[in-house]
């Protein structure tokens, strides 16, 4: 399937059989058809693109595709929300384009997404990250399985406008709320991202308003949903460094926590560091009912220690936990 570009053919070709049936049946590849074609008549690409990448008139020898570049991937993450929370960090503010990706989940279980491409619409057919009938397969992701799309939207329509119901909610016949409501009538959302808008990270329940209750994730006391890990990394130093970096600037009065997880591959991840209450440092602050990830074990704990001398903060934690 070649993505769609601007040509022109003249003369007009003779007439022949059925080309559609010919093409669906597999009786003739689309190259072929095109190379046909370009024999008959003068077949000229004005717009050239990934798939016809050549402007002006095609020769026979016309390859699709030919210097199509493999997909970059983002590192691999444990589960398919932490890949989409990072191909989100890729997508930058919203405009007038819209760019998209595929998550797929690799044969060892961990997940990783395409570096975010542009897409002709929100509901883009995969086969334009992944032109797999004219790609060579070791040019794609060989042994890996597409589970999800994401995209961005453009920047003329509030983030909870799906296409379909917009004129309802801009002509104030429906509200957000009661939209989110009819949705959750038929299909299950979860946030996965914590924001202003749609609260903290949690499955939706029906009698959700925007921006109810919106705590920042690493001050509440228990999680509601698995917070976010880090990348899967193979040393377990190199974990905690990023989970360092992600902890952004410090406070004069918070420590911070996180744990760093080990699979039974001797892989590593962590979590991303939450607000300790004293010197405790319960699994239930950071996973969903204090259950670590399927496959992962806790192999140790970090600490991001506030903007002032350690030892003095810990000294005074302690006296304020375990007075002499």
């Amino acid at each position: 399937m070649y993505s769609k570009s601007t040509f022109r053919c003249w003369p007009k070709p003779a007439s022949c059989e059925d080309v559609h049936t010919a093409l669906a049946s597999g009786l003739l590849n689309p190259r072929d058809f095109v190379v046909k074609v370009a024999t008959l008549c003068w077949l000229s690409v004005i717009e050239p693109n990934e798939g016809w990448d050549e402007q002006g008139k095609l020769g026979v020898d016309w390859i699709p595709y030919a210097d199509f570049i493999r997909r970059a991937l983002s590192p691999a993450f444990v589960n398919t929300d932490d890949a989409v929370r990072y191909a989100q960090t890729r997508l930058g503010t919203s405009g007038r384009s819209i760019y998209g990706g595929l998550l797929l989940r690799r044969v060892d279980g961990l997940f990783v997404a395409t570096e975010p491409l542009p897409v002709p619409t929100e509901n883009f057919d995969p086969k334009w990250i992944f032109p797999d009938e004219d790609v060579p397969l070791e040019q794609l992701a060989p042994g890996m399985t597409i589970v999800a799309r994401y995209r961005s939207r453009r920047d003329t329509q509030p983030g909870f406008l799906l296409e379909g119901s917009e004129l309802q909610l801009r002509d104030g016949q429906k509200t957000p709320s009661a939209f989110v409501w009819q949705l959750l009538s038929v299909a299950s959302m979860s946030v996965i991202q914590n924001s202003a808008q749609w609260g903290n990270a949690q499955t939706l329940r029906r009698g959700w308003l925007p921006g109810n209750s919106f705590t920042a994730p690493q001050s509440v006391a228990y999680a509601a949903a698995d917070r976010a890990m880090g990348p899967v990394f193979d040393h377990a130093d190199d974990a905690a460094r990023h989970a360092h970096e992600q902890a952004g600037e410090r406070s004069e009065l918070m420590l911070m926590f996180g744990f760093l997880l080990k699979s039974a591959k001797g892989q590593w991840a962590a979590s991303m560091p939450v607000n300790a209450e004293g010197l405790l440092f319960p699994l239930s602050r950071v996973f969903l009912r204090g259950q670590v990830p399927v496959g992962f074990t806790v192999a140790g704990l970090y600490l991001c220690a506030p903007a002032i001398d350690t030892a003095n903060y810990l000294h005074r934690r302690r006296q304020a936990c375990c007075p002499e």
